[in-house]
């Protein structure tokens, strides 16, 4: 057989293979194509359910677990089909030849049973995901972000605090208080978004606004949405308010909650709207705001946390956040400008914002300079600061609990700018001012102040200092209660205050319905911005004080007779008063006090509803004539005290201290004296005038040459309830201060109200009549060559103490026989007491004790019970230098 023949054989025996190949290669291609035809359809499937599912996220809803499934089925199923028909591609392409090799016809036979089973696959997925539903809703986050201000700036530290506090299980309830616009709010939500980046387990986060207008339904409106509590569980408005807070009440208790409330302007019972009270059980935790310390009390915050404005830097660095950073360098000089206007809002973030806001498109020094210039004067007329600024920190002042409150506090703002003024002074304005009730007497009248006081700075409008013994107003809301003062703004010459310079006196200006003015400045001529005779017909306060006045015409108060308190302080170049002021016949507050003075004329007989007389520090002061002081038959106040360096010497024909305290006797409603005595004879009157020792409120025995013992009867000592302060001042011949206790007496603590004490320059061996005042705050003892002991064997003595000042003691051996426990003590102040080798301390001494000032010699011979305790007070030992 040749070999054409054979291959036709084979031919022919291979023909019915190859065209069933060939069948098989057409039948793979349409498959591959309905495959791939399928695939697109599922796709498109899977499209249009991934779109339905992030449209309803974005609802803040979440994808069904088989829709996620599905989802996750048809991209898998989507990418192997497409593996396959590669596959199916390359295996199409492929010559004739090579297929009908036997390991190629085996592939391509897997192929397409491969391609069979997936198109069974992507049909039976296209049918599955015929989804009617695709989400379900998503029950409320347990923290939603809050948006806040870019301007977070001094705010870390705080926040840093609080989430302190979260942290600790004794604590449930934590109260963040500060004037308004001091960024109270934007704390509390620094606080909510930590929680995003925090670890927590609280089960829910609620914030709630409550502010002033917020009434209890829509609190609890706004609770029950957070904590889901579906429209068709609760209570409807027909229902009581009490159904509702159950409702409320029987989810919390279930859960672990963080309850964020902002604004809090009065108690909120807690209980009443459903919240379980914080505690270590529930280990819940509420957090809030308010402009009032007190209503942290009232709501029981175990911390409460005090919003302050911000630090110098702090307040310069906001206010160029706000400007922005082009502003500065289109003029060298305004970078300095900028920090006068950043200084005048005095660190309030609120102002720091407005007015940097205002100014972010002033490029000029012109500009800037006339922004510094309305700050100090027109503040309100600065655009944005009445609407923004002084509108939210009014609410603090429309809250205030009544009338009274409201008067006393625009009282504050005549005073002078970012400048202390001590309680003591301004409750004297006030009463003298008859700003308080008329009605009560002086010391029901001066608690009613401390109250006023108190409420004041617990609003947040007074700030006190660490003594707590004075005020001040901040710059902002001193503007504001000036703005308020002024009819809102609308009549800017009501209340004048202004530091008047020489070169500026011609800008100030008294009209007829200006009622209180208040300069200051160094000045020596006050006819020359107010007039030699002002017609002032409704001027009700006249304050020009810590000037350079020397003298007044003798008409300048003929025409003032509506004036009410007179304050003259500080005016040391001011020697006499004109005779016109006889004419200021209601009167209420005069003060002389640091004046230059020389002498009362008979003129203030006339001033019959004299209320307040201060003459304090009037060293030059020689003569107050006959029956002045007697014919002010109205005087409750009166204040004549002097510094321990310049005792008073009123030995004159006309006048002398005898004389003083004999009218001061015969003045039925003086009931608060505050008085230096230089002779022993005036000693004596005040220690047996029953009438004088019940009005006397600070009593100063100074440069008495003449006096060894001080006797004091027990009986004398009772009437002195309202003694506040008693001074013992360079009585180089005193040795002894005696009791003389009254045998029917039984009463131990004979100073019932003394706070201070000041012995200094004396030869008393001890102190130990101190036992009889409980409540001694201040103790400063000086200068006494002699003095082995302060007091005796007593554990119930400085239970009250603050602060301890002993100097120059050489002789000072011990304080007290042992230790004590001191439970107010902050500060121990030694110095030259080279004697002294223990203080009256042991482990269980002075817990808040916080500092104990001495030189290192001093303190390195101090000798201790034992290590333990020495090196506990170490920590507190502050070094001063040693001037031996």
């Amino acid at each position: 057989m040749d070999y054409l023949e054979l291959l036709w054989k084979i031919a022919c025996a291979l023909c019915p293979f190859i065209m069933i190949l060939a069948k098989y290669d057409t039948d793979r291609q349409n498959n591959l194509q309905r495959l791939s035809n399928s695939k697109d359809a599922l796709g498109c499937l899977r499209q249009e359910i991934t779109r339905r599912v992030e449209s309803e996220e974005r609802k803040q809803k979440k994808r069904i677990e088989s829709v996620d499934n599905w989802l996750k089925k048809a991209d898998l199923l989507e990418r192997e089909v497409e593996f396959i028909l590669k596959n199916g591609e390359h295996e199409l392409q492929k010559t004739f030849l090579l297929k009908c090799l036997p390991w190629n016809c085996y592939s391509s036979y897997r192929l397409g049973e491969t391609v069979i089973t997936k198109s069974k696959d992507v049909k039976n997925a296209i049918n599955d995901g015929n989804f009617e539903v695709v989400t379900y809703q998503l029950p409320r986050a347990s923290v939603v972000e809050m948006p806040v201000e870019n301007s977070t700036v001094g705010l870390d530290s705080l926040l840093e605090e609080v989430w302190g506090y979260l942290r600790d299980r004794s604590v449930g309830i934590i109260g963040l208080y500060g004037i308004g616009g001091v960024g109270k709010t934007t704390l509390l939500k620094k606080i909510n978004n930590e929680f995003l980046n925090q670890t927590h387990n609280f089960d829910v986060i609620i914030w709630v606004e409550a502010s002033k207008e917020v009434k209890k339904e829509k609190i609890l409106e706004e609770i029950r949405k957070q904590i889901d509590i579906s429209d068709s569980e609760w209570p409807s408005e027909s229902e009581t308010q009490d159904r509702r807070a159950t409702k409320i009440l029987k989810v919390l208790r279930r859960k672990k909650f963080m309850l964020m409330i902002d604004d809090i302007w009065e108690r909120i019972d807690l209980m009443s709207m459903g919240i379980p009270p914080p505690d270590d059980q529930n280990q819940s935790k509420v957090v809030f705001t308010s402009r009032s310390r007190d209503v942290c009390g009232l709501m029981g915050a175990q911390r409460r946390i005090k919003v302050h404005c911000l630090a110098r830097e702090e307040a310069i660095n906001l206010f160029q956040m706000m400007v922005g950073e082009e502003i500065p360098k289109s003029h060298p000089d305004i970078p300095k400008l900028a920090k006068v206007v950043a200084e005048e809002c005095e660190g309030l973030p609120l102002a720091l914002i407005t007015i940097g806001r205002a100014m972010r498109s002033r490029k000029t020094p012109g500009e800037w300079e006339h922004a510094i210039s309305e700050l100090r004067n027109y503040p309100s007329e600065f655009s944005g600061i009445g609407d923004q600024v002084f509108s939210v920190l009014r609410f603090s002042y429309d809250s205030l609990p009544c009338e009274r409150d409201r008067k006393c506090f625009l009282y504050c703002s005549i005073l002078r700018e970012g400048y202390n003024i001590s309680k003591d002074e301004l409750i004297n304005i006030w009463i003298g001012e008859g700003l308080l009730d008329e009605r009560r007497n002086i010391h029901e009248a001066y608690n009613l102040g401390e109250h006023v006081v108190g409420t004041l700075k617990l609003a947040c409008l007074l700030e006190s200092d660490e003594s707590e013994e004075f005020v001040r107003m901040h710059d902002m809301i001193r503007d504001m209660a000036l703005w308020i003062a002024n009819t809102g703004g609308r009549e800017r010459y009501k209340i004048l205050v202004q530091h008047v310079r020489s070169t500026e006196a011609h800008k100030f200006k008294i009209l007829d319905e200006t009622e209180r003015v208040s300069v200051w400045g160094h000045h020596d001529n006050i006819e020359s911005f107010i007039g030699s005779k002002p017609h002032c017909p409704n001027l009700l306060s006249l304050f020009v004080k810590d000037a350079m006045l020397n003298s007044f015409s003798n008409g300048f108060f003929q025409y003032m007779q509506a004036l009410k308190a007179l304050d003259l302080s500080g005016n040391r170049q001011l020697t006499e008063l004109p005779k016109s002021i006889g004419k200021l016949i209601n009167l209420q507050y005069l003060n002389l006090s640091e004046t230059g003075i020389v002498e009362l004329p008979l003129e203030l007989k006339k001033l019959k509803k004299l209320r307040s007389l201060m003459l304090n520090y009037t060293k030059d002061l020689k003569k107050i004539q006959t029956e002045v002081i007697s014919s002010l038959l109205c005087l409750q106040v009166f204040s004549m005290v002097s510094d321990e360096f310049s005792p008073r010497d009123i030995q004159t024909a006309f006048y002398g201290e005898q004389a003083l305290l004999v009218e001061l006797e015969r003045l039925d409603d003086l009931g608060d004296l505050r008085i230096t005595i230089s002779l022993a004879s005036g000693a004596k009157t005040i220690l047996e005038s029953p009438k004088l020792q019940k009005c006397i409120k600070i009593l100063s025995f100074n440069h008495i040459c003449d006096l060894e013992c001080l006797t004091v009867s027990s009986s004398s000592l009772e009437k002195m309830e309202y003694l506040v302060k008693l001074e013992i001042m360079y009585c180089k011949s005193l040795q002894r201060f005696e009791i003389s206790k009254n045998t029917s007496s039984t009463r131990r603590h004979y100073f019932p109200c003394l706070s201070e004490v000041v012995i200094w320059g004396c030869n008393l061996q001890h102190a130990a009549w101190l036992i009889y005042a409980p409540h001694l705050q201040k103790l400063t003892i000086a200068d006494c060559a002699i003095m082995k002991t302060v007091t005796g064997e007593t554990e119930r003595v400085f239970s009250s103490l603050q602060t301890l000042h002993l100097q120059s003691l050489p002789g000072l051996k011990i304080i007290c026989p042992r230790p004590l426990l001191f439970p107010a003590l902050i500060e121990i102040h030694v110095d030259k007491c080279d004697s002294l080798r223990k203080l009256p301390l042991n482990a269980r001494s002075a817990s808040g004790l916080k500092q104990i000032k001495g030189t290192a010699w001093w303190w390195n011979q101090l000798k201790w019970e034992d290590q333990a305790i020495a090196d506990t007070f170490k920590s507190k030992f502050i070094e001063i230098p040693d001037y031996k």
